[in-house]
């Protein structure tokens, strides 16, 4: 009897936790999409792992978008990198981890290989967000930049990332 309450209280702190963390990631995501960075930074690296690969998955997409936009250091970057090269191999279908790798190999330095991707995604008209538009007018310049610009304007929920530095002459 004792071994079946055992296994019961363990599979409801299972699940609990499970829930807990499915509240971290809903609350993040929404952090992310207005561009409150490090509000999502707090809660996604404050959570725990998860034995629910789809939630771990999640959890690290997150993690990568965010370490991307508000990195603690430069040396994270790489690692978002290397992480949505993988995701997009395991999802090549998934326009989100073409977008999020473009944005990381911009992030790189590497102007050539995501202006190729967001270029693509452009013309299939498959842009995922509003923030993929920030990517692409980061690498265009003149009326595509602006029309870039134009397209985040009209899909974003927060319009303040709809901004790029204006190129150094």
């Amino acid at each position: 009897m004792l071994g079946i309450l055992i296994a019961f209280l363990c599979d409801n702190a299972t699940q609990l936790q499970a829930n807990l963390l499915v509240q971290d990631l809903v609350t993040a995501e929404k952090y992310v999409e207005r561009a409150e960075y490090a509000e999502a930074r707090d809660i996604i690296f404050g959570s725990v792992e998860s034995r629910d690969v789809r939630l771990q998955l999640r959890l690290d997409d997150l993690r990568a978008v965010v370490v991307m936009r508000a990195p603690l250091d430069k040396t994270h970057r790489g690692w978002a990198s290397a992480y949505f090269q993988n995701r997009v191999k395991a999802n090549p279908k998934d326009v989100r981890y073409r977008a999020w790798y473009a944005e990381a190999l911009l992030l790189e330095g590497r102007q050539t290989e995501s202006l190729a991707i967001m270029a693509d995604l452009k013309n299939k008209d498959l842009m995922p967000d509003a923030f993929a538009y920030v990517v692409l007018a980061k690498l265009s310049i003149g009326a595509q930049r602006e029309s870039a610009l134009a397209a985040c304007t009209r899909t974003a929920q927060t319009k303040s990332i709809c901004v790029v530095p204006k190129p150094k002459r």
